[in-house]
């Protein structure tokens, strides 16, 4: 099963200049300020747009005051970012869709994805000489909506018609050159993923070629 969560990504606004955070706020409010989807939690809305101009207020006193003028501006600072978090807070427990956040003015993290479904086994498995003695090129595709839960593809090769099975090449790619094969024989290939969280799908298809 894959588990996505929708979440604000949070260090926007965190890395901004400090110039720049009113604006970044003041951006937020105007597009949601006044729209039914944001409605429920209007009033963090309204509290948003009166921590940016506490910060805007505080900021343009800086040149001409002291110590007290810093600590005002780093109070404003840290109370922006507590009125952008219960912004956050909401549309994370209210989001159905991306859109959602999107339109809010604020930006869309997806957290880490949990895979531990069954993975799908390797399919088109094709194997033909490369040209060079005891080598053979195989060639497969893997499931393209489990290619980034799959770190390896294991092969194993027989030269007795399936009855024994020898372990064989492991490599992250779909071509995977296979050496050290007997000369002068037919040779049988398999291929599986080897997936995260200890996962391993089905042995394919057998592939099937003349080895030099």
């Amino acid at each position: 099963m894959t588990i996505v969560k929708l979440k604000v990504r949070r260090t926007v606004w965190r890395k901004l200049l400090q110039a720049e955070k009113p604006n970044y706020a003041n951006n937020v409010f105007n597009q949601m300020d006044g729209q039914p989807a944001y409605a429920p939690f209007q009033a963090k809305i309204d509290a948003l747009k009166v921590k940016s101009d506490a910060l805007s207020a505080a900021l343009d006193a800086l040149p001409s005051s002291g110590h007290a003028a810093v600590v005002a501006k780093d109070n404003a600072i840290q109370e922006l970012y507590a009125a952008l978090d219960d912004i956050a807070n909401e549309l994370e427990l209210r989001a159905t869709d991306e859109m959602y956040i999107i339109r809010s003015g604020m930006s869309l993290h997806k957290t880490r994805t949990s895979h531990r479904g069954e993975l799908l086994p390797v399919v088109d498995v094709v194997a033909e000489s490369n040209g060079l003695l005891g080598q053979v090129l195989l060639k497969f595709k893997c499931p393209t909506e489990q290619r980034d839960q799959v770190y390896s593809f294991a092969v194993e090769w027989s030269d007795d018609n399936r009855v024994t099975w020898h372990n064989g090449t492991y490599d992250n790619s779909e071509r995977i050159t296979v050496t050290g094969l007997p000369s002068r024989k037919d040779i049988h290939f398999r291929v599986r993923c080897l997936g995260t969280h200890g996962r391993k799908s089905q042995w394919s298809a057998v592939a099937e070629t003349f080895v030099l």
